[in-house]
Order: C-alpha cells, then sequence, then structure tokens
C-alpha cells in the first residue's frame, strides 16, 4: 500500500504504457498500394499513363541486357525459345527513356538476361544482378535498389547476393493474398497478380477493411496491397478495361498511401530504424525521413533526428 500511496487511479493508468509499436505510413494512414510489373514491353506504356491518370504508382522491373537500341523483330526469333514471342516485344532503350523520364516510377533490376539466380552459381548471379544494375542506373540516372526475381525464383543464397550488392528488396512471384507487410524484404511475396479472377474482391476486400486502434488484435498492424504482373499478360480489350477498372476503384483513398516499391522499402527500413528506450516510453528517428507509428492509443510522428513521447 505504501508504494502507490498518493497516486491516484487517473495517475496510475497514465503511467501505463505498452511496449507494442505499430508502424503507420507517410499521414499517419495504416495502408498502403503498390504495384510491380516484369520484363520491361511494349506494354508498359500504357501501364505508366494510366498509373498517372490515377495518382498511383509502381515499379518496372527491366532486364537490361535484353533491351536493345533498335527494336527487335519478334517473329523472326526462334518459336522454340520464346513460345509467346508475339506478345513479348519489348521496350527498347530509348523507349525506356521516352516512357519512364519524369513520370513517377521506379526503375528496378530483373537480372541482367532473365536468368533465374538459383539455378546458375554464385559468380554468374553476381553478374547477373550487378550488370543489370550499372546498366539500369547508367541509363537513368538514378540509383537502382529494388529487385525482382526472374521467374520469381529467389532462395536464401540469392537473398544474401541482392543484400551485398546494395538493393532494399527482391521480390517473389507467387500470390500469398493476404495484406500483411513482409517480413523479410529479401524474400516476399506479393498479394496478387493484377489479373486473376480474386484481384477485384480483394481490393474491395482490402479498402472496407478497418485497422484497429488497439494492442492485441492482429488487425492492429499496417495493410498492403501489392499486385504485380508482366503488361504482355493484357492480350485482349477485356484485360485492359478490366486493369483500368481496377486502378481507378484503388485510387484517390485519403486513407491509402501509393508508393513506389523503392518508396515503401525504405520507408519501412527508417520505421525498423528507430531507436526505443529501454521502457519504450519515447523513439527517436536515426533516418533522414519523418516516420508515424501508432502506440498507446495514439498516432505519433517522428521527425528526423527527434526524439519524441510515446
Amino acid at each position: 500500500m505504501k508504494y502507490t500511496e498518493g497516486i491516484s487511479d487517473k495517475g496510475k493508468l497514465e503511467n501505463m504504457k505498452h511496449a507494442h509499436v505499430f508502424m503507420r505510413f507517410p499521414g499517419g494512414r495504416a495502408k498502403a498500394v503498390t504495384f510491380s510489373f516484369d520484363d520491361g514491353v511494349v506494354q508498359d506504356a500504357w501501364l505508366v499513363q494510366k498509373l498517372q491518370k490515377y495518382h498511383l504508382k509502381g515499379t518496372f522491373n527491366i532486364n537490361a541486357g535484353l533491351c536493345t537500341y533498335d527494336p527487335v523483330d519478334c517473329e523472326r526469333l526462334d518459336a522454340s525459345f520464346f513460345p509467346d514471342k508475339s506478345i513479348q516485344r519489348r521496350l527498347t532503350r530509348r523507349e525506356l527513356c521516352r516512357v519512364f523520364d519524369g513520370s513517377g516510377m521506379e526503375i528496378a533490376a530483373h537480372g541482367y538476361t532473365h536468368a533465374q539466380l538459383n539455378k546458375i552459381d554464385p559468380a554468374a548471379a553476381m553478374w547477373e544482378v550487378c550488370r543489370d544494375r550499372a546498366e539500369l542506373e547508367a541509363l537513368t540516372g538514378a540509383p537502382v535498389r529494388g529487385f525482382a526475381y526472374p521467374q520469381g525464383a529467389g532462395d536464401d543464397r540469392s537473398a544474401e547476393l541482392l543484400c551485398r550488392c546494395g538493393f532494399l528488396y527482391g521480390r517473389l512471384a507467387q500470390s500469398s493474398h493476404s495484406f500483411d507487410v513482409p517480413k523479410n524484404p529479401y524474400l516476399f511475396q506479393p498479394t496478387c497478380h493484377f489479373l486473376e479472377k480474386s484481384a477485384p474482391d480483394l481490393a474491395r476486400d482490402f479498402l472496407e477493411r478497418n485497422v484497429t486502434a488497439g494492442v492485441w488484435q492482429r488487425d492492429t498492424e499496417p495493410m498492403l496491397l501489392y499486385l504485380w504482373g508482366h503488361g504482355y499478360e493484357m492480350r485482349g480489350e477485356g484485360d485492359f478495361a478490366q486493369t483500368e477498372a481496377l486502378l481507378q476503384r484503388l485510387s484517390g483513398h485519403e486513407d491509402v498511401w501509393y508508393p513506389t516499391n523503392l518508396e515503401l522499402f525504405s520507408y519501412m527500413r527508417a520505421f525498423d530504424a528507430l531507436v526505443y528506450g529501454i521502457d519504450r516510453t519515447f523513439a527517436q528517428n536515426m533516418s533522414c525521413m519523418p516516420v508515424w507509428v501508432y502506440a498507446n492509443g495514439k498516432i505519433t510522428k517522428i521527425d528526423p533526428g527527434a526524439v519524441v513521447s510515446l
């Protein structure tokens, strides 16, 4: 009794702090939507235009070794090597610059020649990753920090390679059909393919679901809708119409953040770098960008270098 003497019930409650701190996206938002498209094909120009129209952002994963300076006559390619050759005309390097310059989209690596990293030796894998990055950086004049595994084939060795080579993330191609934020940025699954039948239902569920303002509930975690695919998979008017309808449905929601993949994982890294007092009553932001958190029933913004009470 002596220990609590003089402390009111209100004071006791004010002194109770919970250790769990949940990430919130910029502006205190609890949801984020991002897109990822592979191979750098001519249909990407349409995707960029539509993403811009609806104020969305995406990442385009390019094989620099398969991007020529002049268009390739796909009909002359060996059909056994490119069985779907008629719909896979890739953007040339000049077209890449024209389509993506000033678009707000991210250019990421996809392996220099689209080789599966888990099926080649470590030296070849290093060459695939680093040469692709170097040529894309020379082409765009910007750092390339993202990677999508060719054929979606990533493993622990590939993930370690990406980390050593300065990448922030590595995306697989097997859909999770969940809205969980990736735990391992170097081996994560997207939510779903943008053309699969369940995509509209998942988008509706994502937009309608509420993030709980609590401590113990699972739904207190932030939510991510990550859509991926290939532009050449849009093969008819119906596919283009379905894609545009999905983009329109997802756009313009004030409670949703719309980053590129690089912006998403850069932000997640900044959140992970927060430094807490041992009793979790304050946090310091050691990154160069502001970070928002949900802790003890409130959303708090932590500016770069700031120490903020939770």
